[in-house]
């Protein structure tokens, strides 16, 4: 039993994380709407990131390109403060709808933080999404124009998520992924 009147009741969204938790590995927040900050927004409140350590999620994964990735290692290695890490995310994602103002940028640095403070992972969650990967050993302006291609490319959502899901070291996931890119290959 989930706990969820079917007739409908108000629940805040921590309430919501705690009673879809046991029921699956993976639970499946889908941003519908890419041009409302508001909806992915959730996430910016310590209460909701509680519920999901609470609740037993090992893996907090969101839709962003994957190249990204580095940079949290950086964060949870100690190798950039928070800061830095935002600061060099914001540039691949500064055009996204709704983050204009950094905001979304600001977010996914509180929640990439929270996770490496408590023992949780952090993920940019497209992987293979459109192949392509950017050697960061390369001069700084081919890899910008590589993560510029990368982004575009990415569109193309061919990677998908199964590979991603199915990897055993995630026990349990919440996800944060574009419904649209979702499908039942996945």
């Amino acid at each position: 039993d989930s706990g969820i009147d079917p007739a409908g009741t108000k629940a805040s969204f921590a309430q919501v994380i705690k009673a879809a938790a046991p029921h699956a590995r993976v639970v499946h927040f889908a941003d519908t709407d890419h041009f409302d900050p508001s909806v992915r927004g959730v996430m910016d409140n310590r209460e909701n990131l509680e519920a999901l350590r609470t609740s037993g999620f090992s893996d907090i994964a969101i839709e962003a390109p994957h190249w990204l990735q580095r940079w949290n290692d950086k964060l949870v290695d100690g190798a950039v403060t928070r800061p830095e890490f935002e600061e060099n995310i914001h540039r691949a994602l500064s055009g996204t709808q709704g983050n204009g103002d950094g905001s979304w940028t600001r977010q996914i640095g509180m929640t990439a933080e929270y996770a490496r403070d408590n023992g949780m992972r952090f993920h940019f969650a497209d992987p293979q999404n459109g192949g392509k990967w950017c050697d960061e050993s390369k001069p700084d302006a081919e890899v910008q124009a590589c993560e510029k291609e990368a982004t575009l490319d990415r569109y193309d959502d061919r990677g998908g998520l199964g590979p991603f899901l199915k990897d055993p070291a995630k026990e349990k996931t919440f996800l944060m992924y574009g419904a649209a890119h979702f499908s039942l290959d996945n």
